[in-house]
């Protein structure tokens, strides 16, 4: 290519210089350091926004044991155990990292499906939403959500029932 260039428009062909051919795929490789160090950045970004948000839920479900302390003495002196008492916990935690998943897979589904209108395919490319990834974050939100009610729940199963009902 540079002998025939060089031929016609009168320049010496191993002159690398003489000739600017943009080459993607060394532009490629040039990028990719920066896309992984990006990606690595959105990683850590969701590792910290699942910590706050599991910090939340127990949070949350700490003050449903406060404020149910009362409903937990009657159970138990009704004869539930420690395990039905951590299974409600427990349950309520799952139900609300459950609706946050789903408002969450919800809201990127909604992306996903208005992206084509933006008309960007040809700058960022096609968004999808790949299925290990949609797995993988189902059972993430699991073990936070048992995580985040395992403590709450363990404190309600420990309760007395006789200082619960004097409250």
């Amino acid at each position: 290519m540079f002998r025939a260039l060089g031929a016609r428009y009168q320049f010496d062909p191993t002159d690398e210089e003489a000739l600017w051919i943009w080459d993607t795929n060394e532009n490629e490789e040039d990028m990719k350091p920066f896309f992984d160090g990006f990606r690595m950045f959105l990683g850590i970004v969701g590792i910290f926004t699942l910590i706050v948000g599991g910090i939340g839920t127990a949070n949350i479900m700490y003050v449903v044991v406060k404020e149910r302390t009362k409903e937990i003495g009657i159970k138990m002196a009704l004869g539930a155990t420690k395990l039905h008492i951590m299974g409600q916990i427990l349950g309520e935690a799952l139900i609300l990292t459950s609706l946050g998943g789903l408002g969450g897979f919800l809201v990127s589904r909604g992306i996903v499906a208005v992206f084509p209108y933006l008309q960007l395919e040809e700058y960022v490319g096609h968004p999808t939403i790949a299925p290990w990834v949609a797995v993988s974050s189902v059972l993430v939100l699991v073990l936070l959500g048992l995580l985040a009610g395992f403590f709450p729940a363990r404190r309600a199963a420990n309760l007395n029932p006789v200082q619960c009902l004097r409250l």
